[in-house]
């Protein structure tokens, strides 16, 4: 069976504080305002990514992974969403994260209404997202490691047996 690692982006290889902090409503999703916050989330999504910062110690654990590992592919996991593909992988490529043996899977992106409405009533929670994918890799891949900044997507992997790196080193600032 062919092998791989599983890395998260935001947090663990990418600071995008500074660009969260310009663009997502968080006081809208802890009031319930779905709607609002997905808006907010929308524009994080399609904004420029130039504000970005590497996180050189994530790096050098990603390095150091696919050195220990040598792994068939390397899975970039994460709960941006799909709609920002292009800037996800431009900023990759920028920062030579990027090359034939990554793949990036992104968090479906949420459908419009005609009037700019998004059709939903609940969000697609990101360890249930992480769960989901994980689940579709592992028929396919031995999975070697699973690195993520959140604790409680850190718990998915290791309850599905893949060993866990929690990438607590991200207590970063925002510029």
């Amino acid at each position: 069976m062919k092998t791989c690692i599983i890395f998260d982006i935001d947090g663990t290889i990418c600071n995008s504080k500074k660009r969260q902090k310009n663009f997502i409503n968080f006081d809208a999703k802890n009031k319930g305002n779905v709607q609002e916050f997905l808006k907010s989330l929308d524009s994080y999504t399609n904004a420029d990514h130039s504000s970005d910062v590497v996180i050189p110690i994530g790096v050098s654990l990603l390095k150091w992974a696919i050195s220990e590992y040598n792994p068939d592919t390397i899975f970039f996991v994460t709960a941006r969403l799909s709609s920002g593909r292009k800037a996800t992988e431009k900023w990759l490529k920028d920062h030579n994260l990027f090359s034939d043996k990554f793949m990036l899977v992104m968090k479906p992106s949420y459908k419009k209404n005609s009037i700019g409405n998004f059709l939903i009533k609940e969000l697609y929670k990101d360890e249930k997202y992480k769960y989901d994918v994980t689940k579709k890799i592992q028929k396919k891949f031995e999975v070697k490691l699973a690195v993520d900044d959140k604790h409680t997507n850190c718990k998915v992997f290791e309850n599905l047996g893949i060993p866990t790196i929690h990438a607590m080193y991200c207590k970063l600032p925002l510029n």
